[in-house]
């Protein structure tokens, strides 16, 4: 069975079962995955599940969907390990032997609401500190909206705290590209995250490699070179506002310090094997 899987703010992993062949994503009740955010719209996303694996539709939502960091306008087919940014919710695309076909629908909470659901009178308390990098993840079935009251999940992220490159001048890759995936590639083969058509680029030309120690550009033995503020590298670990050129490129690296250890305990967390 696939399904999504996403983090909370307590260190848990959340599995989110796409159960059956049509499956709604939204912040109205009447969806099968309920997201409560208020950058999500009430019906954000359709998953559909086919023969080959799932797809995925914007629902002509207010901030999109984003499939590895790209936003899209038309259906696109999902692999295992394709990352999912809905309003600033992120989640990974898995794959279970599990099968339970009477999951119920699934609903992420803040803290602050499920306090006013237990509390009749509408108070909330503060959210318990925790720290950015300590501990590791637990896994989580959500199965369905009491599941999540019961554990006061919060799983709701911020896209803005995880790296990315800002491009500057290249039209042909004008724009911002989310670094939410283990190894990021650059280059101007078809496999490649960030595609670059100019002829000086090499096919695999470089990547950037998500670890514990944050986000390392590695030059893939390109003919021409990667450039980390104008000096040739080998391998870098990057910093924020480090600019990286590669033919016809240009890209800036951003990612505001103390957030990296969040980001590579989500990416290790949720792709790490079953």
């Amino acid at each position: 069975m696939f399904e999504l899987k996403s983090t909370d703010g307590e260190g848990q992993v959340l599995l989110f079962p796409l159960y059956k062949s049509r499956l709604t994503i939204g912040r109205d009740p009447s969806n099968d995955i309920i997201l409560t955010d208020p950058d999500v719209s009430r019906w954000h996303a359709l998953l559909m599940i086919e023969k080959a694996g799932p797809v995925i539709r914007d629902q002509q939502s207010t901030n999109g969907v984003f499939v590895n960091s790209r936003r899209i306008h038309d259906p696109v087919p999902l692999c295992v390990g394709d990352l999912l940014i809905l309003g600033s919710n992120l989640f990974a695309v898995s794959e279970n032997e599990r099968d339970d076909a009477a999951l119920e629908r699934t609903m992420a909470l803040s803290k602050d609401q499920i306090a006013e659901l237990f509390d009749p009178r509408g108070a909330t308390t503060a959210p318990r500190e925790t720290s950015e990098t300590a501990g590791s993840f637990d896994l989580t079935l959500a199965r369905g909206k009491h599941d999540l009251l019961e554990s006061a999940f919060e799983k709701k992220l911020q896209v803005a705290r995880f790296p990315r490159l800002e491009t500057t001048g290249a039209e042909q890759i004008e724009g911002c590209y989310l670094l939410a995936m283990p190894v990021f590639r650059l280059g101007r083969a078809a496999d490649c995250h960030l595609r670059l058509t100019a002829p000086a680029v090499s096919a695999h030309h470089a990547e950037i490699r998500n670890n514990a120690a944050g986000c390392l550009l590695v030059d893939l033995k390109s003919e021409n070179g990667t450039f980390v503020n104008g000096r040739r590298v080998t391998e870098r670990l990057l910093r924020d506002g480090d600019v990286i050129e590669l033919p016809e490129a240009r890209l800036v690296y951003r990612h505001r310090e103390g957030l990296r250890g969040r980001f590579s305990k989500f990416i290790h967390a949720v792709f790490k094997k079953d």
